[in-house]
This record gives C-alpha cells, structure tokens and sequence, in this order.
C-alpha cells in the first residue's frame, strides 16, 4: 500500500468503478457532479455517515456568486473550485451538491456536538430538498429501504476520542459490525466516496492503513467485488 500518497489534500482515486477515496472531503462534490455530467443522471438521495455534520453554506447570502454557480457546467472550472477551496470546502460541500440539484434528500449520521445539525432550513427551503437527523443505524435502514443512494463515509466516524489528535479508533470487530448493519445500504449504493480525513480524524499514515484494511474489504464484500487491496 503507498501510504505516502494519502498525505495530500489533493488525493482522490477511484478503486473500483464508482467507489472514490480521497484525503479532503472536498472532493466528494467533485466526484459527484462528474458523474451526474457523464450518466445525466444519478440518485438524488446522500447518506452522509461523518464524525461531522458537514453542513455548512459557504454561498449563503451570495445570490450573484450562486446564480453563476448554477449555470456552471465545465468540470475543469469546477475541479479548479474545488481545489482552491473556493466556496466548496472539506466541511462545505454538501450545500453546492443541493444548490445544483444534484441532491434532494440527505441523511445524517453524525456524532459532532456543538454545531447546528444538518443543512440550514433556508437552504432545504429554497431548493425543495428535505433532510434527516439519523440516531440510529436502524433508523437509517428503515427509511432508506431499499433505495439507490449515494454512500458518502468518513473515516474519521471510527475515532471515538474527543481529542482529534490523539485518535482512539473503534476496535476492528464493531467497524465491521457497524458496517456490516449496512450492508444492504452499501449494496445499492450507486456511488460510494470514501474520506481519510487524516487531518480532521487526527490519524497517522499507519492508522490509515488499518482502517482501510478493514473497510474496504467489507465494502468490496457487500458490492461482490475482489478484495485486492490498494
């Protein structure tokens, strides 16, 4: 495994057709809009499994800047904005994936405290799209069901210490556990983007290394794919 490539900010790769990692959550909006460009069309709906809700809008309040933003369709422009963290950043990219319509439903399952939970209700308001706050794992499979969805992860979900930088990551059996609960979510899942979040989950290149160890082969499991590692 070249644990060295996943000190970037800019890493994204896709490991199997449309299954992503990357370092920066940011990147997650890139891929998606890709992908709507290519097929026309993808599902609507986003479970968003973070340690953090994510759900900031950094084009709030910026109605000209937004209005330009809709009718942007050229994927370099975009790649460009991402990268430059320009209004679409690792804690803010859910919002321009409602604004341009490529998402109307959103499910949280997020254990951050302190914030505002979830997308603001203007937001939801202004773009017809509708939001849910998960507790549960049960919750989330009830009212999913059997849905095609995008499956956004991140890993830094499985670190359970308050301190970032000093990560006290899930033992292996309940991460297999936890998605192993899923894996019918995961099944139908028609895009699945995968965050390190090395920075933000505070883990080393070896802490990485073991997550990915464990996660990857289950979503492979669950989407009948090889178990070849990357």
């Amino acid at each position: 495994m070249e644990l060295e490539k996943y000190k970037y900010n800019d890493y994204l790769e896709e490991i199997h057709p449309n299954i992503w990692l990357m370092n920066n959550h940011k990147w997650a909006y890139f891929v998606w809009q890709k992908l709507k460009y290519k097929n026309n069309t993808i599902p609507s709906t986003l479970l968003h499994i973070d340690y953090h809700w994510d759900g900031i809008n950094d084009f709030h309040n910026k109605i000209d800047v937004t209005k330009k933003f809709i009718k942007l369709n050229k994927l370099p422009q975009i790649y460009d904005m991402v990268k430059k963290n320009d209004l679409i950043k690792a804690d803010s990219f859910i919002a321009p994936a409602v604004i341009k319509k490529i998402i109307n439903e959103i499910h949280f399952y997020c254990f951050q405290n302190g914030v505002e939970n979830g997308l603001d209700a203007s937001l939801l308001q202004e773009n017809a799209a509708t939001q849910y706050i998960h507790k549960t794992q049960h919750s989330i499979i009830k009212i999913i069901g059997n849905k095609s969805i995008i499956f956004d992860l991140d890993l830094d979900v499985f670190n359970k210490s308050k301190n970032t930088f000093k990560p006290d990551i899930w033992p292996k059996k309940d991460i297999k556990k936890f998605l192993h609960n899923l894996s019918g979510i995961i099944k139908n899942s028609c895009i699945i983007t995968i965050a390190i979040s090395r920075i933000y989950g505070g883990y080393s290149l070896e802490n990485i290394k073991s997550l990915l160890e464990i996660v990857i082969p289950c979503i492979n499991a669950n989407k009948n794919l090889d178990n070849t590692t990357i």
